[in-house]
Formats: structure tokens, C-alpha cells, sequence
């Protein structure tokens, strides 16, 4: 029987992560990197994206938001989202939100060019529609971010928690590969806690704050952890679009 002690605590310390260099982002990047251009942690990848080459453009900034107000003048549900009304209340005024990034750029507030495109992608995403995106430059994009297990809602009585599963996958077997690491022994143990939150709280606020691809939470959630729209269940992601802190 396994002890409840060594119950996983997932995330806290980003330690399951793998992140694959599939490319070069800049030339002093290689001294985030091993030489065969692997990473480990994410921390790693941020020291690339905080790399001086990769400093805060205020005129690229400003001609991107102009693009978007141009892009979004064709997109049919402005002014709808301003007040959805039922059943998901939305109010959300994408052009007033646009505005405001422009202050904020305007302002000073960025150094580096990855903290603005976070931004515009969370604005993007904040429009919870699937066929709507952000897509950051080519750079950004030159890692993947993926946790090589799946994480599986278990329902027991009323109660929902998150179990491990999936160590056998590809994912998981591309992991043991790299860096030598048997994940096997995780299968069927649950989630304790993700980044010290309640593993479910985290889960919801990952699939409808940063992925969401419909309105509803309950779509949301389902689609993280098991998957929809084409879409594979929460096991990768460009760092790009998820914050790496």
C-alpha cells in the first residue's frame, strides 16, 4: 500500500515539467541550455525569453494593437460581449480592453517583449472562444512545454479529485528518454495539491482563465483534463501562452 505521505504534490516546484528546445530563440540562449539544447525546468526557457535580445519594442507593440483593432472590427460579437446576459453573463468590452493595453504600453510599463504578448494573448483569450486566438512570434514559440503524465478526474461519491495516469504514454516515455526518470511509479496516485492550491480550483481557473475554448466552465474543464475539439488533454503547451513564473 502506498503511503498517504508520499501523495503527489504536483507543480509546486515545476520539477515534472519537460521543455523541448525545438529550436534556436537567440544565440545567448545556449547558455540556458544543455548541448544538446534540452531543458528541464521552465525556468530555463524564461532565462531565453528574458534574454536582452528579446527587449520590449514599444513601436511593435503599438502596431500590433493597431492590427488587432482592425482584425477585431470584422469580429462578429463586439458589441455582444458587452453584456451577454444569460446564462453566462459575460460583460466584456474588447475594444475598451484594447485601449487600455495601448495606455499601458504607452506607459513604460514593459521591458521585454514575451510580458506584452502574454498580455495580448490573455486579452484574446478572455474572449473564451475556441476559434479565436493568439498566436505569439516565431521565437517564443521555438520551446513546448509538457507534463508527461495525465491527470484523471476521479469521481468517488460527490467528491472530485485528479489522479495520475497515462505513464506509460508517449509523453511520459519521451521524458524517460531524455532524462533517465521512471515515472511509472505515479500511476493511480492523486493530485494533492498544484502549485499549493486545491488541484480541481487550479484546474478550473487553468481551462477557463489561460485555455479556454467555450464559454461554459463545465467545457472548459472537461476539455483540460480529458480532452475535446480535437484538442489533446492537458499534457502540452506552448510557454508562450501559459505564464511561466
Amino acid at each position: 500500500m502506498r503511503s498517504p505521505s508520499r501523495a503527489l504534490a504536483l507543480l509546486g516546484s515545476l520539477a515534472l515539467f519537460l521543455s523541448l528546445a525545438l529550436s534556436a530563440l537567440a544565440a545567448s540562449c545556449s547558455d540556458s541550455l544543455t548541448p544538446n539544447g534540452r531543458v528541464k525546468t521552465p525556468s530555463s526557457v524564461r532565462d531565453c525569453f528574458y534574454d536582452p535580445s528579446m527587449a520590449y519594442s514599444n513601436t511593435s507593440a503599438l502596431q500590433i494593437i493597431s492590427s488587432l483593432r482592425s482584425f477585431l472590427s470584422f469580429y462578429s460579437f463586439v458589441d455582444a460581449y458587452k453584456e451577454t446576459g444569460s446564462p453566462f453573463n459575460i460583460t466584456f468590452d474588447i475594444m475598451a480592453k484594447l485601449d487600455a493595453l495601448e495606455t499601458k504600453a504607452l506607459s513604460g510599463a514593459y521591458s521585454w517583449d514575451y510580458d506584452f504578448h502574454v498580455d495580448v494573448s490573455n486579452l484574446v483569450a478572455s474572449l473564451k472562444d475556441g476559434h479565436t486566438g493568439y498566436s505569439f512570434p516565431a521565437g517564443f514559440g521555438s520551446f513546448l512545454t509538457v507534463i508527461p503524465i495525465s491527470l484523471n478526474p476521479t469521481l468517488s461519491g460527490s467528491s472530485l479529485s485528479l489522479t495520475v495516469s497515462g505513464t506509460q504514454v508517449a509523453t511520459a516515455e519521451v521524458y524517460k528518454a531524455l532524462f533517465g526518470d521512471d515515472l511509472s511509479e505515479l500511476e493511480g496516485w492523486t493530485v494533492q495539491s498544484i502549485a499549493g492550491t486545491d488541484p480541481i480550483d487550479w484546474m478550473k481557473t487553468f481551462a477557463n482563465d489561460l485555455f479556454p475554448l467555450a464559454k461554459d466552465p463545465s467545457i472548459n474543464f472537461n476539455c483540460a483534463v480529458l480532452g475535446c475539439f480535437g484538442y489533446p488533454r492537458f499534457n502540452a503547451w506552448n510557454p508562450g501562452k501559459l505564464k511561466i513564473s
